[in-house]
Formats: structure tokens, sequence, C-alpha cells
């Protein structure tokens, strides 16, 4: 009764175990991707990648400044009324 007890937890702890394995050898995987060289195809498209994430993150700041400008106008036009008003 012991035995099987003991062979139930054995069965558990396996999955994790290959999972931890599978984990590293993906993580030595991503390792080597980092390690090719700049002139390589991988690390030309990463490198085309961060540009465009750039390029995104660029779009969104203008668009943010642009909204921000925007809302501006919208506040002085506010203030401008209600002087008028007064």
């Amino acid at each position: 009764m012991e035995e099987g007890k003991n062979d139930r937890e054995r069965k558990r702890k396996k999955p994790k175990d290959e999972d931890s394995k599978r984990e590293r050898e993906s993580e030595r995987e991503r390792e080597r991707e980092r390690e090719k060289k700049p002139g390589d195809g991988e690390c030309k498209s990463e490198r085309e990648r961060l540009k465009e994430r750039k390029n995104e993150k660029d779009k969104d700041e203008e668009s943010k400044e642009r909204h921000e400008e925007r809302l501006r106008e919208k506040r002085k036009e506010r203030k401008r009324r209600r002087k008028s008003c007064e």
C-alpha cells in the first residue's frame, strides 16, 4: 500500500520535471537565437521588429501629443466662453 502511494507521487512529480526540462531547453534555444551574429537573417528580422515597435511608439506619442493639444484648445475655448458669458 505504501509503495502504491509512492508510485502516485512519482507520477505526479514527473510531468513537472519534464516541464522544467522543456523550459530549460527553450531558454537555451532563446539564448542561441540571441547569440546569432547581426548578419544572420533571424537577427535582421528582429532588428526590423524593433524598428517597427519604435515607430509605433513614436506614432503613439505623437497621437497622444495631438490629443493633449486638442484638450488644451478645448479648455481654452471653454474659458473664453465662460468669460464672455460673465
